[in-house]
């Protein structure tokens, strides 16, 4: 018989979103599933939309906090419930593909020893158009032992992995109190801990919004940079990670350490890159988010780099010049990158998308 996999599903507020990521659940070309979805709302919204759905399909769990707990301490909620041998998390305003659970479970089933896979993203705006996308080529590679501590780029999200119920101890025995980024901070001690594999094909929708917590990220950020440095410090004690990967957690801060330092002309470069296709590609301009740009900047010691955003932002004739010069050359770029985009999502991606359309009706 397949295993069971339970699809957790935290939310807060977006009951229209909510039905389509259900559903994406429910529609799975892998059928023992359900779906746990833990409401944060203080509405009833959400709970009206589980309610449609269960009517249809009795595979969907709700759990309602008497009041607003909190993004992570309702995600800490949802990991506590898992019960299954097998798990994903999916975020409310995201969808999975058709096939997800079919690919990573093909894997998880020949090979008792990994403990999670990860597929690749698409990533939408809110209308549901392509924006951005990972290469696959349909390429299996595990990462066994020592491999773990070859390159690998962590996912900046955890929608199209799909684990074994024992790696929800990272999760529960972490300390996220302060990190709003707490699936990163999952990701990379699961990967400091368990032998994983990548599938390079598309296995979830990843929704970007202009007003989510990852579309403000700032450049440089001070704060940021240090709790990206607490990841690596909690690996580094955590006695169920081994020597070799302990000793790779403690290179990696030291690094982190020294990038400012070593890599000013670098972060110079690209600070003002920002700024000029920001001033090129943005009708309005949020004043009070430059000038933390520019304070940011010289708090972190880039004197230098606050002094050219300073000029950048405020200086009217310098804004018209780059204006001028760059965006002609940033139009072009977003247009080819646009068609790019549509061709794809017309092309290769074509029967993904019309999946998700039938899935959004009400989006």
């Amino acid at each position: 018989m397949d295993s069971k996999i339970t699809a957790l599903i935290p939310t807060y507020n977006r009951p229209v979103f909510l039905r389509r990521a259900i559903l994406s659940v429910l529609t799975q070309s892998y059928k023992n599933i359900q779906v746990s979805v833990f409401d944060n709302t203080p509405s009833d919204s959400a709970e009206k939309v589980v309610n449609t759905l269960r009517k249809s399909d009795p595979r969907i769990l709700y759990h309602r906090h008497e009041h607003n707990i909190g993004v992570l301490k309702n995600i800490r909620a949802a990991f506590r419930s898992i019960e299954t041998p097998f798990f994903s998390i999916l975020s409310d305003d995201d969808a999975l593909l058709h096939d997800f659970y079919e690919n990573a479970m093909m894997i998880m089933q020949e090979n008792a020893d990994i403990m999670f896979v990860i597929l690749n993203t698409l990533t939408i705006d809110e209308n549901s158009n392509l924006i951005g996308v990972n290469a696959s080529d349909g390429k299996i590679t595990y990462y066994r032992g020592n491999s773990r501590l070859h390159t690998f780029d962590t996912p900046s999200t955890w929608n199209a992995i799909l684990f074994r119920k024992e790696v929800s101890r990272s999760y529960l025995e972490m300390d996220d109190r302060f990190d709003f980024g707490a699936d990163m901070r999952f990701l990379m001690h699961a990967r400091a801990r368990y032998n994983f594999a990548y599938f390079s094909k598309a296995g979830a929708f990843f929704t970007a919004h202009s007003a989510s917590i990852s579309a403000k990220k700032k450049f440089i950020d001070l704060g940021h940079h240090a709790i990206q440095i607490s990841r690596y410090i909690e690996i580094y004690y955590d006695e169920n990670v081994e020597k070799i990967f302990r000793e790779k957690a403690l290179l990696s801060i030291r690094k982190m350490l020294l990038v400012y330092k070593k890599k000013a002309f670098f972060i110079f470069l690209q600070a003002l890159k920002i700024a000029i296709k920001k001033i090129c590609t943005e009708e309005n301009i949020n004043f009070l988010h430059t000038e933390d740009e520019v304070k940011n900047a010289r708090f972190a010691g880039f004197y230098i780099t606050a002094f050219f955003l300073k000029l950048i932002y405020q200086n009217k004739k310098i804004k018209r010049l780059l204006h001028k010069v760059f965006s002609p050359h940033y139009r072009k770029r977003v247009l080819n990158y646009k068609n790019k985009m549509q061709k794809l999502q017309n092309g290769v991606y074509k029967k993904e998308f019309e999946k998700l359309k039938e899935i959004s009706f009400f989006i």
